[in-house]
Order: C-alpha cells, then sequence, then structure tokens
C-alpha cells in the first residue's frame, strides 16, 4: 500500500512539475511581449516575477515531496533489512573509505558492533571492541577459512541469540 501510495504522489508531482513548465513558457513569452514598450513594461515585468517567486515555492515543494518520499523509502528498506537479517546496518560515507555498521538485535549493548570498509571492490572488517574482545575466536577463524560474511554473521548472531535467550 506504501509503495502504490508513494508512487501516487510521485506521478502527480510530475504532473505539478510539467503544468509548471508549460506555465513558465508562457509567461516568458508574455513578458517579452509586454516589456517591449518604454512606460508600460513595468506591469509584465512584475507579472513575470510574480510568476518565477510562485514556481520557486512549487520547486521548493516539489522537491521536499520528494527528499520526504525518499527518506520513507530509505526507512522502509532499512526496516526490511533489519527485520530480514537481524542486523541494523547504517552506511557511512564521509571519509575517503565507505564504511558499514552492523548492529545485532541480540547484541547486548550499542557498542557491540562489527564495522567494515569499502576499499574499491573490497570489503574489509575492521577491529572494533567487540571483535576484539567478546566474539569467539572459532568464528573469525570460520571467517578467515571460509571467507564468507553470511556464514559469519549468521555464526555471530546464533551466538548472540542463544546468549541472549539463556539469560
Amino acid at each position: 500500500k506504501q509503495v502504490a501510495a508513494l508512487q501516487q504522489q510521485q506521478q502527480q508531482l510530475q504532473q505539478q512539475q510539467q503544468q509548471h513548465m508549460s506555465m513558465s513558457s508562457a509567461s516568458s513569452l508574455g513578458g517579452d511581449e509586454s516589456g517591449g514598450g518604454g512606460g508600460g513594461g513595468g506591469g509584465g515585468g512584475l507579472g513575470v516575477s510574480m510568476m518565477m517567486v510562485g514556481e520557486t515555492v512549487d520547486s521548493s515543494k516539489y522537491h521536499q515531496r520528494l527528499k520526504e518520499a525518499f527518506k520513507q523509502r530509505i526507512n522502509l528498506f532499512r526496516d526490511c533489512c533489519y527485520q530480514l537479517t537481524g542486523y541494523m546496518i547504517t552506511l557511512s560515507t564521509d571519509r575517503e573509505f565507505p564504511q558499514v555498521t552492523l548492529r545485532s538485535m541480540y547484541a547486548e549493548s550499542q557498542e557491540d558492533c562489527l564495522l567494515f570498509q569499502w576499499r574499491g571492490e573490497t570489503l574489509e572488517m575492521l577491529e572494533t571492541a567487540f571483535t576484539k574482545h567478546k566474539l569467539r575466536a572459532s568464528l573469525l577463524d570460520t571467517l578467515r577459512r571460509y571467507n564468507s560474511l553470511p556464514l559469519f554473521l549468521a555464526g555471530i548472531t546464533q551466538e548472540l541469540f542463544e546468549t541472549s535467550t539463556m539469560h
């Protein structure tokens, strides 16, 4: 239902944008004709300016609606990933190499997280307090041996689940 509503909003916004573009081209034609005379051109110029202010407001509304729709879709995708994988995934792109943080829904604290860094086409795991002090060595050995992040993450999820349900 949410996807259909977002698609409908997007179509309405596109229609509004097309209407504004056609109104803009019509007003610029009218402005050129009325602005050619000496003293009477002020009224035509004011009309065009008013239209441009209106277009800016409508454009601002359009961009705000797009931002909101995009934000809703991102949150929906993030929630879906969390429910499917058991990990809250956040991406930080403010560095030379983007970093991905994974927090398990079964973690004991917010600090218990995995940190990965993109280097070209390679995703490498960085050391955190969680990987250094709380993670069993056998799980890290599994990662090294099979080079499989899904297998590694499944092992962590299982271990954290068992720990959280036994206490």
